[in-house]
């Protein structure tokens, strides 16, 4: 992936998810204090911290299934070649589809447009496509105009946020150790004995190293790997042995639930949400809830009778204050003195009892529904979400053509056939199925609608997918979510002022190879393109789910007379009547994988010319006024080039119209189509150009770069 490509869907897509993880933990933080509230002291502690560690695995997790249950279904559903697109044909404002429906459509003898002039593109030949790749890295250039730039400083900002708190945080943490770990003291055997009977009355099998220093105030946790107790170096004078026993309790309960690891996660996440107020707050509600809960299960390792005497010893701690500045930012289990945490705490252990296995079983509940509602998201809203079971119905329905396939792969070959459906989105009827011993493949042929071939290719010998060809009309409910939406804000981005109104059905074409699919997906085997349309003028493609090329209709007051006058010179090398014709339609096309943006200007039956928008630099040239194909009626004589005479007649155009000069270029003839030619030049851009059967020209283009 280009650098290019990256800045313009990798970060707008990045900083779409961050947003929406961000928007979405802030829901689920609201929702558990909205329980907390609502259930007060019935819930207990460690249910309400549990709720927290929910929220941690709703910002972890890359992915969630969909579900009717899901809370956020109380939202509304929100989204989620040059020389090619030079010459997009505009006959009757339509827009012809992308080059990976150009092949099939050549396969099929027929083009899917329905536009009356014949795309230069065809002329050109499909031998050019190779030509298009070596120009990319040039045409990338132009993208560099159509980056971002909002999205890019948003991300910078991000980024820079990230660094600051990333680098607080691991400079707080380490001063940290530093001061208070390889500076402290072992505890003298006594104290050792009472944290190794602490440790053997809750199951605690490892060593916890312990150690005193000056520059704490009161006790902690700190280490996840090895584990380490701190303690203020006046512990024996004020506290007993009784009351170090508690506080090694309440260290122990820490490490044994791993609070330290959570804490480290916790901390960053909000690294990655610095921007985030919410998920603060929520934080420092955690650490208290983690308190909370560690107090109630300290206190269950002691006598009944002692549970005053605990909490006389976390007043104690808890009176002490700490000069530790952003200690939250620390990650270690230790004792706050926030007054509001001391009431709570002073209450909690007051009002202790050990709850029933009723209560525990209503916090249970409460944490399992919670973890459904807010671990889920929104279920998609389609009225075809039973697309597998209508391919089950159909795979009975071929079953007495698929009795044809040999018994040892039928099971990988229905697979194979059902995961084209999934892709396509309508599994379609078998009406043929034939063994190629050639290739050694399985043929199978389906009905469609009449918009393209539907065959499908597997390995006779295991039945896996090998190749596919689909096309199928579809209508806009059997789209993925988000869809059509980003195909609205997409045209939005470009300029486009109307309203989209995408016409119905919408046109999905899947091609798959298991060799790759250089020309369409950088090597990918698989390519899904669905072409959604507005009329014969509005176009917004996607492929594999990016958008792979827009083409919209443009007032044509809005481009300028300058570009106009250049365009009209440009044409009349061709054809002189343009001289006295104005432009009737102008079109924007912007191709987002090739790098490339185009204005279509047409001047009417003389002929169409592609420039770019923001420069009057002429793309190419198509002269409208003589016949492509055919020879009926047609009066003027057959022309016969020869290289050089070629050459000689095409130098001037291509100097005129884009200033270079073909010497030591080569020229090659493109065999698919004899009609037209190219000339490349190592580190140059490809020129090309069409004759029609007459010898006439009536195309001339050049990569960009």
């Amino acid at each position: 992936m280009s650098i290019v490509h990256l800045l313009t869907e990798g970060v707008p897509s990045f900083l779409l998810w961050l947003g929406k993880t961000s928007l979405m933990a802030s829901v689920v933080v609201i929702l558990i204090l909205g329980i907390k509230t609502l259930l007060r002291d019935r819930l207990p502690v460690k249910w309400q911290y549990a709720l927290w560690l929910v929220l941690i695995m709703r910002l972890i997790l890359p992915w969630a299934p969909e579900s009717s249950f899901s809370l956020y279904n109380l939202f509304p559903k929100t989204t989620n070649s040059s020389t090619e697109t030079m010459f997009t044909d505009v006959g009757d404002y339509e827009i012809t589809s992308s080059s990976l429906l150009t092949e099939d459509e050549e396969m099929n003898g027929r083009n899917h447009s329905t536009g009356d002039v014949a795309p230069v593109e065809d002329m050109v030949g499909e031998d050019t496509v190779g030509v298009e790749n070596a120009g990319v890295r040039q045409q990338q250039a132009l993208l560099l105009s159509e980056i971002p730039w909002l999205y890019v400083s948003v991300f910078l900002v991000w980024v820079l946020g990230v660094s600051i708190l990333a680098f607080q945080l691991w400079k707080m943490n380490r001063k940290f150790i530093r001061a208070h770990i390889q500076n402290g003291i072992k505890e003298d055997a006594h104290t050792l004995q009472y944290l190794k009977e602490c440790r053997e009355s809750m199951g605690i099998k490892r060593a916890v190293k312990l150690k005193v220093t000056d520059a704490v105030e009161g006790p902690a946790l700190i280490g996840v790997f090895r584990p380490q107790i701190l303690l203020p170096s006046s512990v024996e004078e004020e506290f007993t042995e009784k009351e170090l026993k508690y506080i090694f309790l309440h260290e122990l309960v820490h490490y044994k639930r791993k609070d330290i690891l959570v804490n480290w996660v916790m901390l960053f996440l909000l690294v990655v949400h610095w921007f985030n107020p919410v998920l603060w707050y929520a934080y420092r509600r955690m650490r208290e809830d983690q308190e909370l809960s560690c107090d109630h299960k300290a206190i269950s390792y002691v006598k009944g009778s002692e549970v005053k005497e605990y909490g006389y010893t976390i007043i104690k701690l808890l009176t002490k204050r700490s000069n530790i500045p952003n200690s939250h930012l620390l990650v270690t289990a230790h004792f706050s003195s926030d007054k509001l945490q001391i009431k709570r705490r002073i209450m909690m252990i007051t009002k202790f009892r050990r709850k029933s296995i009723l209560w525990s079983a209503l916090g249970l509940v409460v944490v399992a529904t919670f973890m459904l509602v807010a671990l889920t998201n929104a279920k998609a809203d389609s009225k075809y979400a039973g697309l597998e079971r209508e391919i089950i119905e159909m795979t009975k329905q071929n079953a007495s053509l698929l009795d044809n396939v040999d018994s040892s792969i039928r099971a990988a070959a229905e697979e194979s056939i059902h995961e084209m459906m999934r892709h396509l989105g309508k599994p379609l009827p078998l009406i043929k199925v034939e063994t190629v011993s050639e290739t050694n493949q399985v043929f199978f042929e389906f009905k469609g609608d009449g918009t393209g071939m539907n065959y499908i290719w597997v390995n006779a010998d295991t039945g896996n997918l090998e190749r596919a060809i689909m096309s199928l009309d579809l209508p806009i409910e059997r789209l993925e979510p988000g869809l059509v939406e980003r195909a609205e804000h997409t045209l939005q981005e470009k300029g486009y002022e109307s309203v989209a109104e995408f016409d119905i059905p919408v046109h999905r074409h899947i091609k798959y190879d298991i060799k790759g699919l250089e020309h369409y997906t950088g090597g990918e085997t698989l390519g899904i393109q669905t072409v959604l349309k507005q009329g014969k003028s509005t176009e917004v493609i996607f492929t594999n789910g990016e958008v792979y090329r827009i083409s919209f209709k443009l007032p044509v007051n809005k481009v300028s007379d300058a570009k106009i006058e250049a365009a009209r010179q440009a044409l009349s090398l061709l054809n002189e009547d343009v001289l006295q014709t104005d432009v009737t339609d102008v079109f924007f096309s912007y191709d987002n994988f090739g790098a490339n943006q185009s204005l279509t200007l047409r001047f009417g039956e003389a002929g169409d010319v592609f420039m770019h928008p923001d420069r009057n630099e002429i793309q190419g040239i198509r002269d409208g006024s003589i016949p492509v194909t055919g020879t009926e009626g047609y009066s003027k004589p057959r022309l016969s080039y020869g290289d050089e005479q070629f050459r000689r007649e095409f130098s001037y155009l291509a100097e005129q119209l884009f200033h270079i000069d073909l010497k030591g270029y080569e020229l090659s003839r493109v065999t698919k189509s004899p009609g037209s030619f190219t000339f490349e030049k190592s580190g140059e851009r490809t020129v090309h150009m069409g004759i029609n059967p007459y010898g006439e020209i009536i195309g001339v283009s050049r990569d960009e770069g």
